[in-house]
């Protein structure tokens, strides 16, 4: 059996170029992509210059589209997953109201917005609502190393903020209160087995502290520009600021 497994030490074959090319024009020219908007997922992160270079970002004062430092496979697949868990969400509906009659259980990509402290409006989507439990529930498709290191040490301040804000959504929204918000962890390359619930009670007052912090960034960013805010990097990840600092000896731009 003769072949030639691309790339190598000798080099690239133009086929396989040609084919991420392909995979990373179509992403960066989806919708999604394209959309600057600011939205619960970023609300949390917790170094505020990099909050604010994203609003900047979002403002359209800064120009993000030639980075191509990340890569954008891991959200390819992460959204290939969502919308099968949606497909699987009505079809578990349609079987489980076939068998025991009744309302659906699971309702999929609920939108919802609040409202800031000072009138802002953001603006998500909830991945799956539990009307059983009254649960709102954030699909995160995971690579073995990050669900390790949630596992030890939790799934840190922006996850937690986002969640609550997305129940903070359903009851501004639809008047639904939560009884408890939740992570659904799953793994890239993982068994249906190391699938993670990260379970928190719903905290109306986290998330309204979450929105008046935003408020006070957005008011900085204005004032002062998002490169005299203090950057306070969460860890070596970083990868929302062009700027480097002593922890963030690069100066990672955010894609």
């Amino acid at each position: 059996m003769d072949y030639t497994i691309y790339p190598n030490s000798d080099g690239d074959h133009q086929v396989r170029r040609d084919i991420a090319r392909m995979i990373r024009r179509h992403e960066l020219t989806r919708d999604r992509s394209l959309q600057v908007a600011l939205g619960p997922s970023q609300i949390g992160i917790g170094c505020d210059r990099s909050l604010a270079y994203m609003v900047s970002v979002a403002n359209g004062d800064e120009d993000r589209t030639g980075n191509t430092r990340n890569d954008p496979l891991p959200a390819i697949i992460g959204t290939a997953m969502h919308a099968w868990m949606e497909e699987a969400a009505a079809k578990d509906n349609m079987i489980s109201s076939g068998v025991n009659g009744g309302s659906d259980r699971w309702k999929t990509e609920v939108e919802v917005s609040m409202r800031t402290p000072a009138g802002r409006i953001i603006p998500g989507s909830v991945d799956l609502w539990d009307e059983h439990t009254f649960t709102v529930i954030d699909h995160k498709v995971l690579g073995v190393s990050t669900l390790r290191r949630m596992k030890a040490d939790g799934p840190g301040e922006q996850y937690h903020t986002q969640i609550q804000l997305y129940g903070y959504g359903m009851e501004m929204t639809h008047g639904y209160v939560p009884n408890a918000v939740a992570l659904c962890l799953i793994p890239r390359n993982g068994t249906i087995g190391t699938i993670q619930y990260i379970e928190f009670p719903y905290d109306r007052d986290y998330a309204q502290r979450a929105l008046a912090r935003y408020d006070s960034i957005v008011s900085a960013q204005e004032t002062r520009g998002w490169e005299r805010i203090e950057a306070i990097p969460e860890d070596t990840r970083c990868r929302y600021c062009p700027v480097a600092t002593d922890s963030c000896s690069e100066g990672l731009i955010y894609r």
